[in-house]
């Protein structure tokens, strides 16, 4: 029989463990989905429906933020797919695998992108920045051009930011960017990654410069 010293140490083993599995393990990890059915969805649809149930299957309602990245020929690609008590992450890349598209993690973010689509470039730290700092609690952009969807960002940073001086976000002009709407939809979501996410959802380069965005066109 084990001494109480022995049992004592096993048991902090174990807490131990499950400690650490806990702190490695995102949320879209954690999130079960009971049921995933999807018959002719398109790409859009898919994501939609798996960011609803990331925000109704957290118990902090907080979801789990799925950028989809557009491409040529998007509206064309339809879904089939049909998953049970599944993890949501798991739920993404299966959609994913299906779509022909690559998913990249970001934080807890999930992004859905074609194949070298999205530059490691891209996704540099926004740590110690007051733009990580002000999270916005929802942005839901339907259609709006890239100058109406960077205003909006602007706008929400100062009527958030205690200090009311917002964030600057420089669109450095030229012919090489075209004409893009952007559709994105982000929950409880820090103003650095909502521009990253809007930057990458409009296929341009960002960067920082101290406290400053740069958005260009790709070389």
């Amino acid at each position: 029989m084990k001494s109480p010293r022995v049992l004592l140490l096993s048991l902090l083993l174990v807490l131990f463990a499950a400690r650490a599995v806990s702190a490695d393990a995102t949320k879209a990890s954690t999130i079960i989905v009971p049921k995933v059915v999807f018959r002719g969805a398109s790409a859009r649809e898919g994501v939609a429906f798996l960011m609803k149930k990331s925000v109704d299957l957290d118990p902090q309602k907080s979801g789990v933020n799925i950028v989809l990245v557009p491409w040529e020929g998007m509206e064309q690609t339809k879904i089939d797919l049909d998953l049970a008590n599944v993890p949501l992450e798991a739920a993404v890349r299966y959609l994913a695998q299906v779509a022909n598209l690559e998913v990249t993690k970001d934080g807890e973010a999930l992004l859905l992108a074609p194949k070298n689509r999205i530059q490691p470039a891209s996704l540099f730290s926004t740590e110690g920045m007051k733009a990580a700092q002000i999270k916005l609690p929802k942005i839901e952009l339907r259609e709006a051009s890239l100058e109406e969807a960077l205003n909006f960002i602007r706008y929400k940073a100062a009527a958030l930011d205690p200090e009311k001086s917002g964030v600057n976000i420089v669109l450095i002009p030229s012919d090489k960017i075209k004409p893009i709407k952007v559709t994105i939809t982000l929950l409880n979501v820090p103003v650095a990654d909502a521009v990253k996410y809007i930057a990458l959802v409009a296929n341009l380069e960002i960067r920082r410069d101290g406290e400053t965005f740069i958005v260009k066109a790709a070389d």
